[in-house]
């Protein structure tokens, strides 16, 4: 595999907060389902799930897809893969609000012939990534996270959005599954300056994720 593409999609996904004008609703079978004081929602497609508080807006809608993969070719000239699949936002505010601080995740199933790629390899090809196609000013190495017993690997950077001129602070949290061959990002942030109360729900969510 000459390049990872699912960095690429996490940046596209919060990027779509900036420009993305209107809301769309997630179809029943992405609906999150209450438990207890908690939305959960459990992916159908990847062995995963994700808690976080009612008071947060998820969306999954497949048209957001489309919006990520028209927005990435027209202001990024990326092509999004057939082999990544967006998954859903988790927003403060609801979709359509301009500089929305948002958790999102993609996920990435290798081909074949990146079967035997590891972990350090797939880190250090995101990382690559993310300051070739998006020019983006990544702060510090990568750090381990241990996440409910899997250590994924956090990724600081700042980088512009092009079409607003908007500076943009991400943290995305990047985890591969070797024996299943997929990649998991999970990317927090906003726009710059946003502060750290906001980004907590958002965190908090993100610490709940369990990967089968």
């Amino acid at each position: 595999m000459s390049n990872s593409k699912v960095s690429r999609v996490a940046l596209a996904l919060l990027l779509l907060f900036v420009v993305y004008p209107v809301a769309a609703e997630t179809p029943p079978s992405l609906t999150p389902e209450q438990v207890g004081n908690q939305m959960v929602f459990s992916d159908p497609t990847y062995p995963y799930t994700i808690s976080f508080a009612p008071s947060l807006h998820f969306n999954a809608n497949p048209e957001l897809v489309q919006a990520v993969q028209d927005y990435s070719k027209s202001e990024l000239n990326m092509e999004v893969a057939s082999n990544v699949a967006l998954r859903f936002f988790l927003s403060i505010h609801p979709m359509g609000t301009p500089n929305n601080p948002n958790l999102n995740c993609a996920v990435e199933k290798l081909p074949a012939q990146a079967s035997n790629i590891t972990t350090e390899q797939y880190l250090e090809m995101s990382r690559q990534n993310l300051v070739k196609m998006l020019k983006a000013d990544i702060k510090g190495p990568s750090v381990p996270v241990q996440v409910n017993g899997k250590t994924f690997y956090r990724v600081d950077y700042q980088m512009t959005e092009p079409r607003s001129g908007t500076k943009l602070d991400v943290e995305t949290y990047i985890y591969l599954d070797e024996a299943n061959g997929l990649g998991y990002n999970f990317a927090v942030g906003g726009a710059a300056g946003t502060s750290e109360q906001q980004l907590e729900p958002l965190r908090k969510a993100f610490k709940t994720v369990k990967i089968n």
